[in-house]
């Protein structure tokens, strides 16, 4: 039900947005391609200066820079998802925590100390940072900025549907919407899909909310 209300507010304001484009890019901040980073297994971190002391990687798992979108992730899978991908296809781990597990794809990808971020460490980027919609190389998106004024930039990447039906997935809010996987699921009551935690951001919206197990989102490891 969440993802077809998010599809329908989504229609309705896409053509606002882009009808006010150019007074919006007044607004719209362009963010620096550089900030203070640091090498941590040989993938770059930014320390934000948040009481947790965990560094964010400076891009998108599977991306190089970072307004680039990288690949598409379920929740507990280490390979991106495909165009041929349906609820049939997810299982039933049996935990509710997969951050630094086998089934951490940022792990598997990159090794070391770097991981998906769990819940409470996504609730801390979205409480102690300063979120500002804006732009890099193009790429809209939220640039974050922590308490010691180092930053990162979240793209608008969209996220990859399934479509049960027709057994195919396709993208959707690519440009204007971000859903970055969290490594904490839930049980919903009454459902028989399980369902993941994850940071949903349409422009000047932003907040963790429940989602769909089986669809690809983006994944932004930390470290420590």
């Amino acid at each position: 039900m969440k993802k077809i209300l998010n599809l329908f507010v989504l229609l309705i304001a896409c053509s606002m947005m882009f009808s006010s484009c150019s007074k919006d890019s007044e607004e719209v901040e362009e963010v620096p391609s550089t900030t203070k980073t640091i090498k941590i297994n040989g993938h770059e971190g930014v320390d934000l200066g948040l009481p947790s002391g965990v560094k964010w990687a400076t891009c998108n798992l599977d991306a190089s820079k970072p307004y680039e979108y990288g690949e598409y992730y379920a929740w507990g899978e280490i390979e991106p998802t495909t165009d041929k991908y349906v609820w049939e296809d997810k299982k039933d781990l049996g935990i509710s925590e997969i951050s630094g597990t086998e089934y951490d794809a940022a792990t598997h990808k990159w090794g070391g100390s770097w991981r998906m971020p769990t819940i409470d460490e996504m609730e801390e980027l979205v409480d102690k940072c300063t979120w500002q919609w804006a732009e890099q190389k193009g790429k809209y998106g939220y640039k974050v900025t922590g308490p010691n004024g180092n930053f990162i930039f979240l793209p608008a990447a969209g996220y990859r549907c399934v479509d049960d039906y027709a057994e195919t997935s396709y993208m959707w809010g690519v440009g204007s919407v971000g859903e970055y996987l969290i490594s904490t699921s839930y049980k919903e009551i009454h459902s028989s899909f399980r369902h993941i935690e994850d940071l949903y951001f349409f422009n000047l919206n932003y907040h963790i909310e429940g989602a769909y197990m089986g669809y690809g989102y983006s994944i932004r490891p930390v470290s420590e």
